[in-house]
């Protein structure tokens, strides 16, 4: 009987500290996530033309047919 209980208690030791290191795995993955996204606004705010270029765009004369 006791050698069970040592047994279970061993499991549930390995198993907290699976569930531990899968925390930090998955606090680590959140925190890539978290620059990985703020990196894409960046990305897209530099890509994103300024107004003074749309508005260049748009008084584009006639005669040089878009």
């Amino acid at each position: 009987m006791e050698d069970r209980i040592i047994r279970q208690e061993e499991k549930i030791a390995h198993l907290e500290n699976t569930v531990e290191t899968l925390d930090e795995v998955v606090q680590a993955l959140n925190d890539q996530v978290a620059r990985l996204r703020q990196d894409m606004d960046d990305m897209r705010r530099q890509l994103r033309p300024a107004p003074e270029a749309r508005k260049a765009e748009e008084d584009v004369p006639p005669h040089y047919g878009r």
